[in-house]
């Protein structure tokens, strides 16, 4: 349990050295968006640290760059805590994060405990890890809107509106 306590005042204290952040979420897309996102905030003049998951995921460095982001054994949200920390110790004071969860306790505890964006983009719903995330869009929806954080903003397409997006805002 102090392991536990200890590991939470440092996510805060590096949460706190980085005001401004957005996470990506959704079917498909959210590769691209996170990389226009942080190009936008570097080019409004934000020093932004940015991460695409994936196969490979990808470290965006303030200047633009990438770079590999380590990964140590399969993919985990852990690597969130990673980047805010790397932000908090590069003095970046913005992250672009692409959500890689798919499972809906996955995708809130990484929205909503680790990252607490106060933007969330998403980008689409479409029926895909129907095994995980449900057989319908609705079902797909409701596991997506797991991720809305708590005094957030989201931001969505018009046309991806669904019952459950409103009822959980």
């Amino acid at each position: 349990l102090f392991y536990l306590a200890a590991e939470r005042v440092r996510l805060d204290r590096a949460l706190r050295r980085v005001p401004r952040r957005v996470a990506v979420t959704g079917t498909r897309g959210k590769s691209g968006v996170t990389r226009l996102v942080a190009a936008g905030l570097r080019a409004s003049g934000a020093k932004v640290l940015a991460k695409t998951t994936g196969s490979k995921p990808v470290l965006i460095l303030p200047d633009g760059s990438e770079q590999p982001f380590p990964r140590h054994g399969l993919p985990s949200i852990l690597e969130q805590k990673k980047l805010i920390r790397l932000a908090a110790r590069t003095g970046a004071k913005a992250i672009v994060a692409e959500m890689m969860s798919i499972r809906e306790e996955c995708l809130s505890a990484e929205s909503c405990r680790i990252i607490r964006p106060e933007i969330l983009i998403l980008t689409n719903v479409r029926l895909d890890h129907l095994d995980l995330m449900g057989r319908t869009k609705q079902a797909i929806a409701a596991c997506l809107a797991s991720a809305f954080p708590r005094n957030g903003t989201v931001i969505l397409p018009a046309e991806e509106l669904f019952p459950v997006f409103s009822e959980r805002a």
